[in-house]
This record gives structure tokens, C-alpha cells and sequence, in this order.
């Protein structure tokens, strides 16, 4: 029998999560992939939720390479594995510099203790950009392992605190 891979526990167990915070009526799931990629071995899982009532959206991504999957295959040193995460806020915005500030705030509020790589890109169409658009992209360095599995139901309250507090700022 072959063991699942720590990317594979990752994603049963985060899957769950979030899928019983959509049964709780916490969040509305707006899309889903699962994929692989045959040319580069590497595995993704990536999903887009929101709020049931928000405008603010999130895609968590979840990734796991060549390399971290052949190491558990062939049993080797495990110690700094993990398999890469981040998270992007998506949210509709009036005025870049301020707004920008106060998305960075809220950020850093619910997230600091975890020290992610922040980046808010801004887009709009071209002609009449009165509204523009902010992507926040939260990227984790140190990845997520099994060894925190018991602590993704934690980070997904935070993921819905943070989309709440970019809601009630943002409406």
C-alpha cells in the first residue's frame, strides 16, 4: 500500500475545513482546481472563496514539487520539507494610496505572527479606471507541513476574519 504524501494529508485535511466552514454557512466556495503537472511533477491544489454576503475574495494555493516529492518517496531527510502556500485577498478599492495603507494594516493585523511576503498589485481597464482592483498576495516562506496540520482549522478562522475586516472597511 503507498502512504499518501504530506501534500496529499495537507489538502484532504484543508479541503475538509473549508468545506464545512461553507456547510456553516461561513463562506461560499467560488472556485476550485486540483491539478498536476506532468512536465514539471508538481502538484496544486488552489481554491477561491469568499464570505457568504462579501465582496472580498481569497485564493489559497497550495503547491508541492518534484523535489519534495521525491524525498518522501525515497524516505530521505524530511527536516526542512514543506509544501509552498499563499493566499491572495482580492478586493475592489477607490483610492490606491490610501486604500493600499489600509489593506496593509489589516494585513499585518491578522497575519504578522507569520511573517508572509505582502504584495498588493493594483489593476483597472483602460479607458475610465474609476475602479480599480488589489490583489494582496500573502506568500508564506516557510511553507506548511504535517506538523501543522492540527492548526489549519486556526488559520482558516483567520483567513475569514481577515476577508470580514477587509469587508466591514470596504463596503
Amino acid at each position: 500500500m503507498i502512504d499518501p504524501t504530506m501534500f496529499d494529508n495537507l489538502k484532504v485535511v484543508l479541503e475538509g475545513i473549508i468545506y464545512d466552514f461553507e456547510m456553516d454557512d461561513r463562506l461560499t466556495i467560488l472556485d476550485r482546481t486540483d491539478s498536476i503537472d506532468l512536465a514539471k511533477l508538481n502538484k496544486s491544489y488552489i481554491i477561491d472563496f469568499k464570505r457568504l454576503r462579501g465582496k472580498t475574495s481569497v485564493t489559497l494555493s497550495m503547491t508541492s514539487d518534484l523535489h519534495t516529492l521525491a524525498t518522501e518517496l525515497l524516505e530521505e531527510d524530511m527536516t526542512d520539507l514543506a509544501c509552498q502556500f499563499q493566499l491572495t485577498f482580492h478586493t475592489p478599492i477607490k483610492n490606491p494610496k490610501t486604500d493600499c495603507e489600509a489593506l496593509l494594516f489589516i494585513i499585518n493585523k491578522h497575519w504578522r505572527q507569520f511573517h508572509p511576503t505582502i504584495t498588493q498589485r493594483i489593476s483597472y481597464i483602460y479607458p475610465g479606471h474609476h475602479h480599480y482592483s488589489n490583489a494582496i498576495q500573502l506568500k508564506f516562506e516557510d511553507g506548511l507541513t504535517e506538523a501543522e496540520i492540527d492548526d489549519l482549522h486556526s488559520l482558516m478562522t483567520i483567513i475569514v476574519e481577515t476577508l470580514n475586516s477587509i469587508d466591514l472597511i470596504f463596503k
